[in-house]
């Protein structure tokens, strides 16, 4: 599960790894310091985690995406709202 049970051994990278032509942890220091732990749970809504409600959120616009393309080969009925 998506950091249900989070590994007591498993830490974090602290150290940020960018390309040398584009050092952002260079340019911008604060942005990427690394702080708090990882399997630290901060985020909740309606006691869903961020992954949990990320992990929803594709699943519905993967089942949109499906209906749009099993709809594709169906022709859309012309509508005459005018009657002419």
């Amino acid at each position: 599960m998506i950091q249900l049970h989070p590994s007591p051994f498993q830490t974090c990278d602290f150290a940020a790894r960018f390309p040398t032509w584009l050092p952002l942890d260079k340019w911008l220091p604060q942005v990427f310091v690394a702080s708090g732990d990882c399997s630290v749970r901060q985020w909740q809504f309606l006691s869903l985690e961020m992954p949990q409600w990320l992990v929803g959120i594709f699943a519905a616009y993967l089942l949109v995406a499906i209906l749009v393309i099993v709809a594709q080969p169906f022709k859309a009925k012309k509508r005459d709202l005018f009657g002419r």
